[in-house]
């Protein structure tokens, strides 16, 4: 790997706050990724076999007068329809393939991948050292969880609540995004 100091320190500082935010947004991009696999599921395995149009409810939305309304999404179910004879695998697979080939291929779908594989990697590794008994890789599990995921305190609360001094909470911050930027291939 390149010198680090190489790098523009503004790329770097940059990088360190691209993938702290990555660790802000960890669970709602699980959760999209979630959504995207329910989707394929539900195309590679529908649960209406007719030839109709049918829809599926995806959200709300209110509306001028202040009534929730369901975000439908229709789609046509594949099947046999008014007489006509129709291949409901072929169909299938081909609503399959435009879906896949539309989001997984997309260079944000696959970075999205890349990234949320990082932050399980550097959590997995935190974890077994915790499960082998070691306090430091708890404390930076908690670390992790109170500073990105719960977000209902303060730095200086979660140093207070760790225990730690100020400069090790900022020190293993630190390691903790450098893990992420080795996983990456990121310089920070």
């Amino acid at each position: 790997m390149e010198n680090k100091e190489s790098w523009p320190s503004a790329k770097r500082r940059a990088n360190f706050k691209a993938l702290e935010q990555d660790l802000y947004t960890y669970h709602a991009m699980k959760k999209q990724l979630q959504e995207i696999e329910e989707d394929i599921e539900s195309i590679a395995y529908p649960q209406a076999a007719g030839g109709e149009v049918g829809y599926r409810v995806i959200g709300e939305k209110t509306n001028k007068k202040g009534e929730k309304e369901e975000l439908r999404v229709y789609d046509f179910i594949a099947g046999h329809s008014k007489g006509q004879t129709s291949d409901p695998t072929a169909l299938k697979a081909q609503k399959l393939w435009d879906y896949r080939k539309f989001h997984m291929s997309s260079l944000a779908y696959r970075e999205m991948l890349r990234r949320i594989d990082a932050i399980d990697y550097l959590l997995s590794i935190f974890r077994q050292r915790a499960e082998r008994g070691e306090l430091e890789a708890k404390l930076k599990l908690r670390l992790i969880e109170e500073k990105y995921f719960n977000r209902r305190l303060t730095d200086c609360g979660i140093w207070e609540s760790l225990n730690i001094s100020k400069r090790t909470f900022y020190y293993w911050q630190r390691g903790i995004i450098r893990i992420l930027a080795e996983q990456l291939g990121l310089i920070i």
